[in-house]
């Protein structure tokens, strides 16, 4: 008999034996999840936590599959697959020693990546893509325009104190706008990652009290993980080959 906790749900199943393919069916959300013996201290999904207003997801926890993981709406919710990167503040130091690609180069090096499923409903998908496609190209689109901006006032071989004013606020004036956009925009149409490590993800959501209204307590360790659809009579759980 071995005993594994569902990837979707949470909840813990027990087989007589391991299928051969490392798969099975999950007898309360029919998801198909693969089957990994669980220790006497694995807490697998339910080891989701609250930290402040951000929610920390170990490795292979998953937001629950509905309602919408944004606004709690229960209409229409597909599964968005995302991908969460991270790279600590330190990439910042290759922008002011080695420019933009050096900073592009750090960033590859250090980052670290986790994907989720998180369940949305149509209206908060078009927010999320909207904001995934008009940040990169406003902010970058800023970077160009400044950059052409040096470059004519280099072509006229202008100089001064009056000239370095300008271009120097022309530089803070593209920084505090990708910092507001980021913080007004981005921030309140999606979810972000705050920290990604070894060990999980740490999530910052647009609205924490929907998601603490959604599954309060209930994907926070010790206690149990929410209850899902009864098990049919007589029902058995279809194993992969």
């Amino acid at each position: 008999m071995i005993s594994f906790f569902c990837s979707s749900c949470g909840k813990k199943i027990g087989l007589p034996f391991k299928p051969p393919g490392g798969q099975a069916e999950c007898p309360y959300c029919f998801a198909v999840t693969p089957v990994v013996e669980a220790g006497p201290r694995a807490l697998g999904p339910i080891a989701i936590t609250w930290i402040g207003d951000q929610l920390r997801f170990p490795r292979g926890s998953n937001f629950p599959r509905s309602p919408c993981g944004m606004c709690g709406s229960a209409e229409v919710v597909t599964e968005k697959r995302k991908t969460f990167a991270w790279a600590p503040s330190t990439v910042w130091l290759g922008w002011f020693l080695f420019g933009p690609l050096g900073m592009f180069i750090l960033y590859i090096v250090q980052r670290q990546v986790q994907e989720i499923r998180v369940p949305v409903c149509r209206p908060c998908a078009d927010k999320w893509r909207a904001s995934e496609i008009g940040y990169p190209l406003v902010s970058f689109g800023g970077f160009a325009l400044l950059v052409l901006l040096i470059a004519g006032i280099a072509s006229r071989n202008v100089g001064g104190a009056g000239v370095a004013t300008v271009i120097l606020l022309a530089i803070v004036s593209w920084i505090t706008a990708c910092v507001v956009l980021w913080h007004r925009w981005v921030l309140k149409t999606r979810i972000a990652s705050a920290k990604v490590d070894e060990a999980g993800l740490t999530l910052r959501h647009p609205r924490p009290e929907v998601m603490r209204e959604l599954i309060g307590q209930a994907y926070t360790s010790p206690m149990p993980p929410p209850a899902g659809p009864r098990r049919p009579p007589g029902y058995r759980p279809r194993l992969s080959r």
